[in-house]
């Protein structure tokens, strides 16, 4: 029986380079359908830290849970160069759906909590736990607030 393929998810594998050890250069168009059915789009040639993914939060609370799933899940840091892109804005890229003119992308203001909602349902498809997944989503709740930077007047129309 053949299988049809989720129409949600990642389009492809995020491609980088690197920059100086802690930044990398995004190089490809990565996008995300949501379950809400929006397309999110990363955009080519902006910087990560991919920092989404451990949030710097206290060893103690959490131990090391992060750490490791950064680095058992290393291929696939797709979530948190998106969770970086909205976290470093404040904004979100919107890809719109062509009917008879080419795609745009809109920028759009994406709050803090949607942006980490969205890092919970992003790692599903990378396969993360629940429990990783809800522990990422905690430690993102509670200690990245400081990180976030929201600034509406970076949210604009700009071209694919």
């Amino acid at each position: 029986m053949n299988e049809r393929p989720s129409p949600y998810g990642f389009s492809d594998r995020i491609e980088t380079r690197e920059i100086d050890g802690e930044r990398w250069q995004i190089l490809n168009q990565v996008r995300y359908r949501s379950y809400q059915g929006i397309t999110f789009s990363l955009e080519v040639g902006a910087e990560t830290d991919f920092a989404s993914s451990i949030c710097k939060i206290p060893t103690l609370i959490f131990g090391n849970m992060e750490v490791d799933l950064l680095r058992r899940k290393i291929s696939r840091r797709e979530w948190a160069a998106f969770h970086d892109q909205f976290y470093r804005t404040g904004c979100a890229s919107i890809l719109t759906e062509p009917v008879l003119t080419p795609p745009t992308v809109l920028r759009v203001p994406i709050s803090r909590k949607t942006a980490d909602t969205l890092a919970h349902e992003m790692l599903g498809h990378i396969g993360a736990t629940d429990g990783e997944r809800w522990r990422v989503y905690w430690s993102l709740r509670l200690f990245g607030g400081c990180n976030y930077h929201a600034s509406p007047l970076a949210c604009s129309i700009a071209p694919l």
